[in-house]
């Protein structure tokens, strides 16, 4: 694994929210839309949706957004 990553290998899956993906996924949620509505259009998951909306919130990856409300349905 070590000779791995000094050749820039890191493993795992690649991201499916790249930055312009995270970016529709706040701004769609900042304008009211459900978690659904905004799977559908930007075609990800909603499992996606609300981990990205989750992360945004929870500060551990960068927020496009500055004010996210917490209405993703009453999780946490």
């Amino acid at each position: 694994m070590e000779a791995a990553r000094k050749r820039g290998r890191v493993g795992g899956r690649r991201p499916v929210v790249d930055d312009d993906k995270r970016a529709a996924i706040l701004a769609r949620h900042q304008r009211g839309e459900s978690i659904r509505t905004i799977a559908a259009g930007v075609k990800v998951s909603i499992g996606v949706v609300h981990k990205t909306l989750t992360a945004a919130r929870s500060g551990s990856e960068p927020a496009i957004a500055t004010d996210i409300p917490d209405s993703a349905g009453g999780h946490p």
